[in-house]
């Protein structure tokens, strides 16, 4: 799509959010700010991103941390195994790199944490490659415009995004997608009027401009989902143990059985999982844990 090309970084220079991590160039704080972002909304994301990354600055800093203190400053953010996978990353990164993320996908893609889409954006972002960066809401986006459908497969999203990319501005044009998904093509409502790629967009000239039921079923039911799940537990634990130094297996199902929301759980199961990840450890003596 010639439109898709052409307007989106010029849209991008006049409309983008001010967002603090799009001030730095520095790898590691790039990095920090995609690992947060996955699955968390920016403005949850945006004051814990300056705070997380005042307090480990770089690469070296977080090696160097304890996996405890890393989930401990990840408190909010949600889904603490990221916290673990950047710390891990950091080890890598200067272990195996001298403190410099490589810019191979091979190399990549061997590093803790790292999938087919944070390689792509890590390419995009920080080493400013014009690879198409494509999370659910570009997904949305370019599903919309280019076929009238939100869900439409990965591989033809994919491909019209790497034609699309104008030649040496790969980065701001993955930034620019994700700004029209956050400001415009939202999964609810999409604001189409104000589109602009709106005249060029199949979904907004004939096909249904709201996402089909399925989708926001779907959607619906995960947050209803979030209580009483093995998500909600886990990470009931890990804020106990953010708070207490140690804490033992019955003191921590105590506390669990006091919470409502928890629902009912097999504390063994659970507390062997989160052990298993790496967000807790057992400590001295047997049967009490804490963060690693």
């Amino acid at each position: 799509m010639a439109a898709l090309r052409e307007r989106m970084v010029p849209w991008y220079e006049i409309n983008k959010r001010d967002l603090p991590w799009r001030r730095t160039s520095d790898p590691y704080k790039l990095v920090a700010a995609e690992l947060m972002l996955q699955q968390t909304g920016v403005d949850r994301i945006a004051p814990r991103w300056v705070r997380f990354v005042e307090r480990f600055p770089s690469w070296q800093a977080v090696a160097s941390a304890t996996v405890g203190d890393v989930i401990r400053e990840w408190q909010g953010l949600g889904y603490n195994r990221r916290a673990v996978s950047l710390h891990r990353m950091a080890r890598a990164v200067v272990e195996r790199f001298g403190g410099h993320l490589p810019a191979d996908r091979r190399e990549l893609l061997k590093l803790p944490g790292v999938g087919p889409y944070t390689a792509n954006a890590i390419l995009s972002f920080v080493h400013k490659l014009d690879e198409p960066a494509i999370d659910v809401n570009l997904r949305r986006v370019i599903g919309r415009l280019a076929f009238g459908d939100p869900g439409a497969p990965i591989a033809d999203v994919e491909r019209v995004a790497r034609a699309a990319i104008p030649p040496g501005r790969g980065s701001d044009w993955n930034q620019a997608l994700m700004d029209l998904a956050a400001l415009h093509c939202t999964l609810r409502r999409p604001s189409c009027l104000l589109c602009p790629l709106r005249d060029v967009c199949k979904t907004a000239n004939g096909a249904v401009a709201a996402p089909p039921p399925r989708l926001a079923r779907a959607a619906a039911e995960r947050r209803a989902g979030y209580y009483q799940s093995t998500r909600y537990q886990r990470g009931k634990v890990v804020d106990l143990l953010r708070d207490a130094d140690t804490l033992s297996a019955a003191e921590i199902g105590e506390r669990l059985d006091a919470d409502p929301l928890a629902g009912s759980y097999e504390l063994g199961a659970l507390l062997a999982g989160l052990v298993r990840d790496g967000l807790i450890e057992e400590g001295v003596p047997a049967g009490c844990y804490r963060l690693p």
